[in-house]
């Protein structure tokens, strides 16, 4: 009978050889009749891991539209891991690798709040806000449904209590964006007059 050997294709493939096959699976006789050798091949499996941002833009910009001072960008990252399917490519994110329940964390030690901000003051011109509060990502909280959606709750934000995200490796940032609008003062003239002659 020819060598069959499993090469370093399969093994990339992220097959690998079973162990513990039955013992008529791999006993061969002398008897003149075909003899079938059955080899198990059993799939391979890894952690994969998968990152999601929340960034909150806060712009400055005059009544028109233009910027009068330049944006500011902050972020909060948070991180989960799966079981990924060597063979099919497929990712059960719905477990990790130790076999417990999908946890979410934050990414390489983030903070869960983005910090508020303050407004910057311009000659001749008002804000509408002073200040920007800040965004809290409560992690705990973060959940995926059947289909796959992740939602991310928020506190902080007036604009949004939850962002959501789907776990097909398509949208990986959600942006929250704040706009500081600058109105420009009137210029007016003062004029001082002596209330007794008017003058």
């Amino acid at each position: 009978m020819p060598t069959q050997t499993l090469t370093t294709a399969d093994k990339d493939a992220g097959y690998v050889l079973m162990q513990g096959t039955t013992a008529s699976d791999r006993i061969f006789d002398d008897t003149d009749s075909v003899q079938e050798y059955v080899v198990y091949l059993e799939h391979t499996y890894s952690t994969a891991t998968e990152d999601k941002t929340i960034t909150e833009t806060v712009k400055y910009q005059k009544t028109n539209g233009e910027e009068i001072a330049p944006s500011e960008t902050k972020s909060v990252t948070v991180t989960h891991s799966g079981i990924k399917d060597n063979v099919t490519g497929q990712v059960n994110w719905t477990e990790d690798d130790k076999g417990g329940a999908d946890t979410w964390t934050l990414k390489d030690g983030d903070s869960a709040t983005i910090p508020g901000v303050t407004s910057p003051t311009i000659d001749h011109y008002v804000a509408d806000k002073t200040t920007i509060n800040p965004v809290t990502v409560d992690v705990a909280k973060i959940t995926t449904d059947a289909n796959g959606q992740i939602t991310v709750p928020l506190s902080g934000d007036p604009n949004a209590s939850t962002v959501t995200f789907t776990n097909d490796g398509g949208n990986q940032t959600q942006e929250l964006t704040q706009v500081v609008t600058y109105t420009e003062l009137g210029t007016f003239s003062v004029q001082y007059v002596d209330q007794d002659n008017g003058n």
